[in-house]
């Protein structure tokens, strides 16, 4: 094991830009669940697994249709826990890692929590992958509008996971939702923000040069931050540094991955990098 942190830390200290990609895994030292499993979902509320509610069907546009109350309260639930959450010592590390690199430093995540704007990252240099449960869309595709969620103080029902009180409603009468892709959105989802993001990443790694990109905690059910991943590394001649417990194998020989969780394995290759520093002092 300590090989492998050796390599990341050589790799990520020689880096002259820094692409940090993100999973799941990325927040739950943060203390957040991990729903893709099914019994994630249950344990924080009970009265789903009865009617065996999974994930992917509770963050569908299907759910806001057919239970809008119920998909109302799971998104309610979201966004209070997000709230709520403290960023852990991972995310000051890697902003550290971004403030010393020359071409600084880009994120790219799929998850919906606004962590990383939490933890003080620039928001112009963070491109979320499925959007973000702090901004929400109109479910009429005729209406436009995406507008924060800072309004919003959900009250859920701990037991049936219900949304209580009035469902939240645009401007133009319709229900509202969150600015997030869901499982089954295809063109529903409202992607101005996406779009502006993403051709912001792109301008960033068009203009920089000694790419190392740092993968943490994407998991293997959805590939999208791990397939990204791997093409931006190779397209732009960087290295890649996969961090995962579970899932850290690379495919190129010039890429390291570390069997280890998020914290543990940042605060282990940080230590590495300070010792490097001190001794080249």
């Amino acid at each position: 094991m300590e090989s492998y942190i050796e390599r990341a830390a050589d790799a990520i200290g020689s880096a002259r830009a820094l692409l940090f990609t993100s999973g799941a895994g990325m927040g739950v030292d943060s203390g957040l669940p991990d729903y893709c499993g099914a019994g994630g979902l249950w344990k924080q509320y009970p009265g789903l697994e009865e009617g065996k509610h999974s994930y992917m069907e509770m963050a569908s546009r299907r759910a806001l249709h057919s239970d809008p109350i119920r998909a109302w309260g799971f998104i309610g639930h979201c966004l209070n826990l997000y709230r709520s959450a403290t960023p852990h010592a991972g995310f000051s590390i890697l902003k550290h890692w971004g403030a010393t690199a020359e071409c600084g430093a880009f994120v790219l995540t799929s998850n919906i929590d606004g962590q990383y704007q939490k933890a003080g990252f620039d928001a112009s240099a963070i491109h979320e992958l499925h959007g973000s449960v702090h901004w929400l869309q109109c479910t009429s595709w005729r209406c436009a509008r995406v507008v924060p969620a800072d309004h919003l103080n959900p009250i859920v029902d701990k037991t049936t996971c219900g949304w209580v009180g009035p469902l939240p409603q645009c401007a133009c009468g319709a229900m509202q939702r969150s600015n997030v892709f869901m499982f089954d959105d295809g063109p529903n989802w409202r992607e101005d923000r996406y779009k502006e993001q993403e051709q912001r990443l792109n301008r960033w790694l068009s203009g920089s040069s000694g790419l190392v990109v740092v993968e943490i905690g994407a998991g293997g059910a959805i590939p999208a931050i791990r397939l990204r991943s791997q093409k931006i590394s190779e397209q732009f001649g960087g290295r890649l540094v996969r961090i995962n417990p579970t899932l850290e194998r690379v495919n190129r020989s010039q890429d390291v991955g570390v069997r280890l969780g998020a914290v543990d394995a940042l605060r282990r290759i940080d230590a590495l990098l300070l010792g490097s520093t001190v001794a080249g002092a």
